[in-house]
């Protein structure tokens, strides 16, 4: 079976435990496709567990001593890059 596994990119949580639950899954047998956003590409560390991967720009937010920046995250989302990025 095939899985799209979608990572949010934003701070490492979400990188870590799908560190753990990517393996396990493949060791399974599952056919796993990584779909990563809401981070650049070239920002991205230690993502050889993945393999081949795919990079989206997303939904994200900013923040600045640890609280999230409401204007620059509005004015960050792109909802027409957004379109684009399902319909591809």
């Amino acid at each position: 079976m095939r899985v799209l596994y979608g990572i949010q990119g934003t701070g490492n949580g979400h990188l870590t435990r799908a560190r753990a639950i990517g393996p396990r899954l493949e060791a399974k047998g599952y056919k796993i496709d990584y779909l990563l956003s809401g981070r650049e590409r070239q920002k991205c560390f230690d993502m050889e567990p993945f393999g081949e991967f795919d990079c989206r720009r997303g939904f994200s937010f900013f923040a600045k001593n640890g609280r999230i920046q409401s204007v620059q995250t509005f004015t960050g989302l792109r909802p027409f890059q957004f379109l684009e990025d399902i319909r591809n």
